[in-house]
């Protein structure tokens, strides 16, 4: 199941408010039976039932602020925003081997040996949530100058639950100046430089 919704306001010429909402939710069931004497995995259990089920649930919202104005050579731009996201997901699966009568294959998981039974469930939660501001300034459509910074703050930490990621970045169009004008062989040319400090929470829930 995928539900989402936005959300627009042009509140003045100059500043827009955008968001947006997402859901998702996932479901499955696996549920087989090897038998004895057609699967290699079953002839070495004596046959394995597997019955497994998986649930899981994604939120986010994102909502956005956007500023942008021009005084005759100069064009300022501006964002806020903030995101936050939700994630779990659950599992539980039962595995029999040893059926003594494989009639009702997984249908009747209690007639594997007990003794090698195998009962096993997963549960995990994690959140986060992120503000983030971008500062634009451009001059004659040649020089432009980008601040951003980026607070995030994740569950998957257990300790340190907030990275801050500033960055800076500058450019400048050489295609736009009166000197290149001439070069028809150039249509567009940029040089630019930056500097950020990036990070990541790829680990798993509970991991740290």
């Amino acid at each position: 199941v995928i539900s989402s919704g936005a959300f627009e306001w042009q509140v003045i010429p100059q500043l827009r408010l955008t968001s947006q909402l997402n859901y998702k939710y996932g479901k499955s069931t696996n549920d087989q039976y090897l038998p004895q004497k057609y699967t290699q995995v079953g002839t070495e259990n004596r046959g394995r039932g597997v019955i497994g089920n998986t649930e899981n649930q994604n939120f986010v919202s994102e909502t956005f602020a956007n500023y942008s104005q021009m005084f005759d050579k100069h064009e300022v731009g501006a964002m806020v925003g903030h995101s936050y996201e939700w994630y779990q997901y659950r599992d539980s699966y039962l595995t029999a081997n040893g059926f003594v009568n494989e009639a009702l294959g997984n249908e009747n998981m209690g007639a594997g040996e007990k003794a090698n039974n195998i009962i096993s469930n997963g549960f995990s939660k994690s959140k986060l949530v992120s503000g983030m501001a971008r500062l634009n300034y451009t001059y004659d459509n040649k020089y432009l100058l980008t601040a951003t910074f980026r607070a995030d703050g994740s569950s998957r930490f257990a300790k340190k639950k907030w990275g801050y990621f500033p960055s800076i970045a500058a450019a400048w169009t050489l295609s736009n100046e009166d000197f290149m004008k001439d070069v028809s062989s150039v249509q567009d040319i940029k040089l630019r430089a930056s500097y950020g400090i990036v990070g990541s929470q790829a680990i798993s829930p509970y991991a740290t």
